[in-house]
């Protein structure tokens, strides 16, 4: 079933659960973590993080599915930029003057200069920030199977008899499943439309000029992954400035691959995605 379509099919469970969070619960919950329950405070996060994800997903959806449009159209900017780079990267290897366009001498890495790390971020930010919004959709349905266990346990909070909150706490707890969904994208931290060094050091990393395919799909980092980007200043030393006219490469992908007539209709929204993504890359890079 896709995610969309599961989370819809959910819609009176997702009500309960939601109407269930009340403040009386939050506070318990808080409660129980300062006498010790730390399990209580994990719950606490989750769930308040968890509702506000459910309530944005059917109170916007008609934004994500207009979002869906955006989110093709910057992808092809963004990868058409990043092959362009990729292919101009190529072409240094039979190129006698490599030493004057960021070619190390002896190691062979590759320095980006500023106007082509500027011109990436330029290109490849909005596709980030389009990812992250679509693939919370993934995230909910991820979490979306015990959504029957964080209901009936968080009612037993919210009764005034407090012999069952342990025994409810540790039920939502273990329910939670672990990890994070395969191909769940966030914003990498650090990164934002004016600076964004992850693109040059895990998108298309400086020294190889070579696209990370897995990451290039999912559009941004995984909420495991999550880490504090360090600056180099190595990066503004470099030379290597591929213009548009280096490498011949356009990509064209549909806006709207499932046919998307109306906004209602949540089975189709994202029907495609990933697997034209990876045709792409499959077809351009074996």
């Amino acid at each position: 079933m896709l995610p969309e379509k599961k989370i819809a099919d959910l819609m009176t469970e997702f009500t309960a659960l939601s109407a269930a969070y009340t403040t009386a619960v939050k506070t318990k919950l808080t409660t129980l973590e300062t006498g010790g329950n730390t399990a209580a405070g994990t719950v606490k996060t989750f769930l308040d993080a968890y509702v506000t994800d459910v309530t944005a997903f059917f109170t916007n959806f008609n934004t994500l599915w207009i979002g869906f449009n955006t989110y093709q159209t910057t992808r092809a900017t963004c990868l058409t930029a990043l092959v362009k780079a990729e292919v101009s990267g190529w072409c240094l290897a039979c190129n006698t003057d490599y030493l004057t366009l960021g070619v190390a001498d002896t190691t062979y890495e590759i320095t980006y200069a500023p106007a082509l790390i500027t011109s990436l971020r330029t290109a490849c930010y909005p596709y980030i920030e389009a990812s992250e919004e679509q693939t919370d959709i993934l995230r909910l349905a991820h979490f979306a199977a015990p959504v029957a266990t964080y209901t009936s346990n968080l009612l037993l909070l919210a009764d005034s008899d407090d012999t069952n909150d342990a025994t409810a706490v540790t039920a939502i707890n273990t329910a939670i499943p672990s990890g994070s969904a395969s191909g769940v994208s966030v914003i990498p931290t650090g990164c934002s439309d004016t600076a964004c060094t992850w693109i040059n050091t895990d998108l298309i990393p400086e020294a190889t000029a070579t696209i990370d395919q897995t990451k290039a799909i999912l559009g941004g980092d995984v909420p495991s992954r999550r880490r504090l980007l360090q600056s180099q200043g190595r990066m503004l030393a470099g030379t290597f400035a591929p213009s548009a006219t280096e490498a011949k490469v356009t990509l064209a992908v549909v806006a709207n691959p499932a046919a998307v007539e109306n906004n209602n209709d949540l089975s189709a929204l994202r029907v495609g995605v990933f697997s034209c993504i990876v045709a792409f890359f499959v077809a351009l890079l074996i």
